[in-house]
């Protein structure tokens, strides 16, 4: 299943992405269907041409809050935030690069 994967800089951001911007997108395939409250590792490669920072981000654990079925191209959006607990912190990541 191919996704449109937005990424949050916090859980309260996610949980609120048609109102708040996210810091970024992917897009990529899922082995199987993903489902809110999982973790999941994000794979960037699509995209760091375009958005060289996306190589200092994490990969994972981000935890889906939303996953939306849309009539588009791709079939499916989901909503993400970096769920770890070391204290990295994407927006500063994005800000500075």
């Amino acid at each position: 299943m191919q996704a449109h994967v937005e990424f949050f800089a916090s859980k309260e951001a996610a949980e609120n992405g048609n109102n708040i911007p996210g810091l970024g997108w992917t897009t990529m395939t899922f082995d199987k269907k993903p489902k809110i409250g999982d973790e999941v590792e994000l794979d960037f490669s699509a995209y760091l041409k375009q958005n060289k920072w996306f190589s200092k981000l994490p990969t994972s654990p981000f935890t889906i809050t939303d996953i939306f079925q849309i009539d588009h191209e791709i079939p499916t959006k989901i909503y993400v935030y970096y769920s770890g607990d070391d204290g990295i912190d994407l927006k500063t990541i994005k800000d500075n690069n």
